[in-house]
């Protein structure tokens, strides 16, 4: 019967010892929240990082590491946001700014739609007619005929005579 290679025996032997493992996924968290990218991580030559799709094989096999990893994520956009900011105030090439902004802001809307999505805002006009029934009945006589005399003035209608 044909052995599978699980990701564990596809890399160096360093990512036999299971401590070794855990922190090195650790600090490809911790960078992840400091704003870099999992490729950006992966690729670094100076760490015996696994590839990007190891990583997450290995976070699919542990709940608790897949919450870190979520929470890593959600962290990452904040930190995108600060990083727009700054390079917004320090970019001399406003084309070069933008298009660094336009590519978080991005990252941000598919990540975090709710957070830094476009908001659609929707506008419902309605037409309402109000009629309103007064009674006159606790008025005094004089002063009723006053009101209606005004109110007929205002409508356009001629009084009823009396």
């Amino acid at each position: 019967m044909p052995r599978t290679l699980t990701p564990i025996q596809t890399r160096k032997s360093v990512w036999s010892d299971e401590e070794v493992r855990t922190e090195a996924l650790l600090a490809i968290i911790k960078r992840i929240s400091e704003g870099e990218s999992l490729i950006r991580v992966c690729r670094d030559s100076k760490e015996s990082f696994p590839s990007p799709a190891t990583f997450l094989w290995y976070v699919s096999q542990d709940p608790m590491l897949e919450k870190q990893y979520a929470r890593a994520i959600e962290i990452r956009a904040d930190v995108n946001v600060e990083i727009m900011i700054d390079v917004a105030e320090t970019e001399n090439n406003p084309a070069k700014a933008r298009n660094i902004n336009d590519a978080r802001k991005y990252h941000n809307e598919k990540l975090a739609p709710k957070k830094y999505g476009l908001r659609v805002l929707q506008e419902t006009y309605a037409t309402v007619d109000i009629k309103q029934k007064i009674d006159f009945t606790a008025i005094p006589s004089q002063v009723r005929d006053q009101l209606r005399q005004a109110i007929m003035k205002q409508i356009d209608l001629k009084p009823n005579a009396e």
